[in-house]
């Protein structure tokens, strides 16, 4: 039923209606408002090096928990047959629970040689870690399983119970209790929990529950047969996206102090939640409408989210990049004044990232799921290996980050102009679109130098 009301929205030329990317996208949206509002609270109870374990681990959880179902949660999406989709639920989480057992095997062997005891680990981080990933792996399993019913609104019960808990966990640690390291772990660890909780619940009920294992098992062999190519190409992508996102975390630690990790990892939080926005919101329906009904019935909905992401986007970039030290001292306080400049610069890409991110669904829908993995797989190495770079040289993280933003910048354009030609969408509209962007950058940019000057440029 929910699948039949999910299809009746898209209408006839491939106009999709406002309130499916709303529902698609309100747990997302929710919860980064909510952690939105909590974050300058919490950066006046929790300092930049309070943040750096939890980065470290964050980026060790995504990272595995990302390549953790090789990708065949996929297939759970689009596979048409209810009994094919329960087989693939089945072998998504066997598969996962594999992954975390091997991971849980190491960091226990880890934690009692001595490693998760060095200085910026929090006493029991390896069992804190080790239950985050098995809860992110399971809800990431549940997840693909709503998401091909079109369960849009369970999802973000979901993604607004774990913002939720985990912030007044982490408040709860910082005023009640010692606050530190820890008490950010916990916070993570049970929002992931409930949200668990709220997807299996309402996946184990009614006509939302998959199919029992004794039904389906042997069908789980065909049916990962015939859905290989996402392990063929949506793995080896999903892989070098994380290496783009997560690795760069675990990369600068030996090189910076744990004050700049927990501003580095802050940034990237800071300058990802646009893209997270736009992503959750639009992939998962244009995912759906690019399987069903091609992708030439979606050039008109594509140009008006693009368009509508550079008329929001490019004035935001420029009152970002606008004395960025002074505004994100008041926002978050004074300790974290120096996190200005690293978020100006991520600013850059994160508005590209916004407008390609959800692209690649396009072209899964389009059978070119090679050109997602080469593209990604240039843009994690290339980024990558140029912020190792510039720490290597010794030039500090500031520059290393404007490196690894001027080359993220650059793929991530590349990437649309790619989609475009591959869907044989007109791509004048970019170049329209680029010109407009560019104007009104540098318009509000001059806006606010009169409004609010830069030191040493007034009188």
């Amino acid at each position: 039923m929910l699948a039949a009301n999910r299809n009746n929205e898209i209408e006839g030329g491939g106009s999709l209606k406002l309130r499916l990317y709303v529902s698609a996208g309100l747990g997302t949206a929710g919860a980064q408002i909510i952690s939105l509002i909590c974050l300058p609270f919490l950066t006046r109870l929790y300092t930049p090096a309070d943040f750096a374990p939890w980065a470290l681990s964050l980026a060790f959880v995504i990272f595995l928990g990302a390549i953790s179902t090789l990708r065949y949660d996929l297939a759970v999406v689009v596979e048409r047959d209810s009994l094919d989709a329960s087989a693939l639920f089945w072998l998504t989480l066997f598969v996962s629970l594999t992954v975390f057992l091997c991971a849980a095997m190491g960091m226990f062997v880890a934690h009692h040689s001595g490693w998760l005891s060095q200085e910026g680990w929090v006493s029991g981080s390896a069992y804190l870690i080790g239950a985050w990933l098995l809860l992110f792996v399971l809800n990431q399993v549940w997840n693909s399983w709503h998401l091909r019913h079109g369960a849009f609104l369970i999802i973000s019960a979901g993604q607004l119970s774990n913002a939720g808990v985990m912030n007044i966990i982490q408040f709860y640690g910082a005023m009640v209790e010692a606050g530190g390291s820890f008490w950010l772990l916990v916070g993570s660890v049970g929002g992931q929990f409930v949200a668990l909780m709220v997807l299996m619940l309402s996946g184990l009920r009614g006509a939302l529950r998959p199919a029992w294992l004794t039904e389906c098992a042997h069908r789980i062999r065909i049916a990962a047969w015939r859905h290989r190519r996402f392990v063929q190409y949506s793995l080896p992508y999903t892989m070098f996206g994380a290496i783009r996102d997560r690795v760069p975390i675990l990369l600068i630690s030996p090189w910076v102090t744990g004050k700049e990790l927990g501003l580095y990892s802050q940034a990237q939080r800071l300058a990802g939640a646009p893209a997270g926005l736009s992503g959750s919101a639009i992939r998962p329906v244009l995912f759906h409408a690019a399987a069903e009904h091609g992708l030439s019935s979606l050039e008109g909905p594509v140009r008006r989210i693009m368009t509508l992401l550079v008329l929001f986007g490019a004035p935001l970039l420029a009152f970002l990049s606008h004395r960025p030290e002074d505004f994100f001292g008041f926002l978050l306080g004074e300790r974290w004044r120096a996190i200005g400049p690293l978020l100006a610069a991520m600013s850059y890409p994160a508005l590209a990232f916004a407008l390609s991110n959800w692209m690649d669904r396009l072209m899964d829908a389009a059978g070119r799921q090679h050109l997602n993995l080469w593209t990604e797989m240039l843009s994690g190495v290339t980024s990558t290996f140029a912020l190792a770079l510039v720490l290597i040289s010794g030039a500090g993280l500031y520059w290393a980050v404007i490196a690894q933003s001027a080359i993220l910048t650059l793929n991530y354009l590349f990437f649309v102009f790619l989609t475009y030609w591959v869907a044989g969408f007109d791509r004048t509209v970019l170049i329209r679109l680029l010109i407009i962007a560019t104007g009104l950058f540098f318009g509000v940019s001059i806006l606010l130098q009169s409004l609010w000057p830069s030191p040493g440029t007034v009188g």
